[in-house]
């Protein structure tokens, strides 16, 4: 018995040492990390609250940064400059009323935001994925002279803005280097424009809620490599009504 039991260690202790000497395979793929700038064109038709309609035409470029987390989901997340032009922007609750337009109704600020791209399936060269962004403008505070008063006057405007935009894309295959695509944009654009006015010591502010009269759009684009670590993006955004156009374009560098 007892050498039944020694033997029994024995061939446990081999066991051990002969499992603990085998090297387990790892399969790991670190995330793909895509730094890269982007240019962007947006004109939208806005309405207040008030029912009046206005135009937002901005211009952006931005750094932005993509990571592919695994084959199917890619996240997104850029900052920049925003220049943008309120046309037709009337302001009517202040001591004397004030309208801004292409020539006057200029605002810099700065847009931060995030976005991901999820592939939900694919058949031969055709990949079908589903997509969202957001973007946030944060104005930078501006101020313009009244003229033709006997006293002082001045007005500050300020205006914050935001975007949410998503829906499903199908990408073709042309080739490895060159991938149309096309789908349909569910896209809402927001926001607050603060003007306050001030005449010797008479003061009064107005905040005027805005958002984009057209809620849906067409996409297309395409993306190119260039090269192994180089890609190149461009596209636009048509909407149906009139006066509304997003045209978008940027280079990305993989590491």
């Amino acid at each position: 018995m007892r050498k039944f039991k020694i033997t029994l260690i024995l061939l446990f202790s081999v066991a051990i040492l002969t499992f603990s000497q085998e090297e387990p395979t790892l399969y790991y793929e670190t995330p793909i990390f895509k730094p890269g700038i982007n240019f962007e064109y947006l004109l939208r038709k806005i309405e207040t609250e008030d029912n009046e309609t206005s135009s937002l035409k901005t211009y952006i470029i931005s750094l932005q940064a993509d990571s592919e987390i695994n084959e199917r989901i890619t996240l997104n997340f850029w900052i920049g400059g925003i220049f943008s032009i309120y046309d037709n922007m009337i302001f009517r609750r202040i001591p004397f009323s004030l309208k801004l337009t292409k020539d006057s109704g200029t605002i810099y600020g700065f847009v931060a935001g995030g976005g991901f791209d999820v592939k939900i399936t694919e058949y031969e060269d055709i990949n079908f994925s589903f997509f969202g962004k957001i973007n946030y403008c944060f104005g930078i505070n501006k101020e313009w002279d009244i003229p033709g008063l006997i006293v002082t006057g001045k007005a500050n405007g300020k205006s914050n803005w935001g975007r949410v935009y998503l829906g499903p894309k199908v990408t073709y295959s042309v080739s490895e280097s060159i991938n149309p695509y096309g789908g349909i944009v569910f896209d809402y654009l927001f926001g607050k424009f603060n003007m306050e006015e001030t005449i010797s010591t008479l003061e009064a502010t107005e905040g005027k809620k805005f958002h984009a009269k057209t809620l849906f759009g067409i996409l297309i684009g395409s993306l190119i490599k260039l090269s192994d670590s180089i890609e190149m993006s461009g596209g636009i955004i048509i909407y149906p009504a009139g006066e509304n156009i997003n045209i978008f374009g940027g280079l990305k560098y993989s590491f």
